[in-house]
């Protein structure tokens, strides 16, 4: 009974061949032709000369679509069936595959002819033999819709082959001794499977579809204002006024690279700092003209003309914001001595950095401003280190800034050089900042 069936298998196989061959294609541009992986799992009917109990197996291919009706494979397949005596045999197969289609898009149903080389071993002994194997047989392929990354090919697979597995003279002796047959040398088997068909890369006809035209629509479109022309709908538009052919967000507004308020077609200063007070050309605010933004400037209300320091601040008739805890006067302006900020020293020395003696070039330009006054350099340490050494370096250090300015030009009679050392701390010495704080040059304006 078993035969027969296998007959039948092999005849309906060889059937749909031929009518494969005399079939005509679908288009051949629109084939998908893309390789694809197909795990499937097997069921053998075996020859009951094999003394093997049915069972299942493994098959994994390797397949490449050639046209609309043929798929070429490279294929393995792997089973260990139940011997009758005892024991298991170990089946393991790997060949190509033909397959072939007389319409794969209407009705994916293929015929197989598939040529193999086949191993089979025994559990617990050693020795092989080797046959040649032919199968022919039906398959199906029903889709199972569109997959993420591949597109409409995935399917599921379903095949049943007639396999005649055929052994020289020599190797049926060796497959006797491992078995215990009786001497066959051919043998009918039916192989059934199930699996899976996965095409590998992006799916081709995703890529080659065309829309078709929509049909005119009869109905009378009302478009909503656009006031600017922007494309987008005044309703929609937080900047209804934008300039023509200005460059804008989603939201009908202009870009603004800075964050600065000042849309880029009309911003002089395109790359201010997030947080700057600009003015309506975008470019950082100097109130009283001096040179200095007023982001750096002590005195954002120097007198017009005036000549200033680094930090924005004349040497007289200024009124500098105080710092936390700095006494002031009557209008609300900070007094007292004016710490240089950035004049420092190179390591254990009195030697200017070349930093602080830009600082100073601007202290000169503002004391040759400001006739008929004159300044105490005062010179001052941190508590770290000796108070005698300390001492002597702080008046080192306003010596040799007292020298730089007049060789900018300061005349000496407006100058007095005087060291404090570590007497008069601006912080406390316990910590570093404080220390750093302390450790410091001073103009004092002594008047008249």
């Amino acid at each position: 009974m078993r035969n027969i069936a296998f007959g039948v298998c092999a005849a309906i196989g060889l059937a749909t061949t031929a009518l494969t061959a005399s079939a005509q294609y679908d288009d051949p541009s629109k084939a998908d032709r893309r390789f694809y992986l197909s795990p499937m799992a097997t069921y053998s009917l075996y020859d009951g000369d094999r003394q093997f109990d049915d069972g299942l197996g493994y098959q994994l291919s390797i397949g490449k679509i050639l046209a609309q009706g043929s798929n070429l494979e490279i294929h393995g397949s792997f089973a260990e069936p139940d011997a009758a005596g005892g024991g298991s045999g170990e089946l393991l197969s790997y060949g190509l595959s033909v397959l072939l289609f007389q319409s794969r898009k209407e009705f994916p149903l293929y015929g197989i002819l598939s040529v193999s080389k086949g191993n089979a071993e025994a559990s617990g002994n050693q020795g092989k033999a080797t046959s040649d194997q032919f199968d022919a047989g039906i398959g199906y392929l029903l889709k199972l819709g569109n997959w993420p990354l591949l597109g409409s090919g995935p399917s599921l697979r379903i095949e049943a082959r007639y396999r005649t597995d055929k052994y020289s003279q020599g190797e049926a002796g060796t497959y006797n001794s491992l078995f215990g047959t009786s001497g066959g040398r051919t043998y009918h088997d039916g192989v059934f499977g199930i699996g899976l068909l996965l095409p590998l890369g992006a799916d081709p006809s995703a890529q080659s579809k065309v829309e078709e035209p929509a049909e005119p629509d009869a109905r009378i479109v009302i478009s909503p204002p656009d006031s600017d022309g922007d494309q987008i709908p005044d309703d929609m538009d937080d900047c209804p006024n934008t300039p023509q052919g200005a460059v804008i967000n989603a939201r009908g507004c202009e870009h603004d690279s800075d964050k600065d308020g000042v849309s880029n077609s009309r911003d002089a200063c395109p790359g201010t700092p997030i947080g700057s007070a600009v003015g309506s050309d975008g470019c950082q605010l100097d109130s009283d003209s001096d040179g200095v933004i007023d982001d750096r400037d002590q005195c954002p209300n120097s007198p017009a003309g005036a000549a200033v320091m680094a930090d924005g601040c004349a040497l007289r008739n200024d009124c500098r914001i105080p710092s936390p805890g700095q006494r002031i006067d009557a209008s609300g302006c900070a007094t007292g001595a004016v710490v240089l900020k950035g004049v420092s020293f190179e390591t254990a020395s009195a030697d200017l950095t070349s930093t602080a003696k830009v600082v100073l070039d601007g202290v000169a330009n503002a004391i040759g401003a400001a006739d008929g006054i004159r300044i105490e350099v005062a010179g001052h340490t941190d508590s770290v280190g000796d108070e005698a050494y300390n001492l002597s370096l702080s008046q080192l250090r306003a010596n040799a800034v007292k020298t730089y300015l007049q060789r900018q030009g300061v005349d000496s009679k407006v100058l007095i050089a005087k060291g404090y050392g570590e007497t008069r701390p601006l912080a406390s010495n316990e910590t570093q900042e404080g220390r750093m704080n302390n450790r410091r040059v001073e103009l004092l304006v002594l008047g008249e």
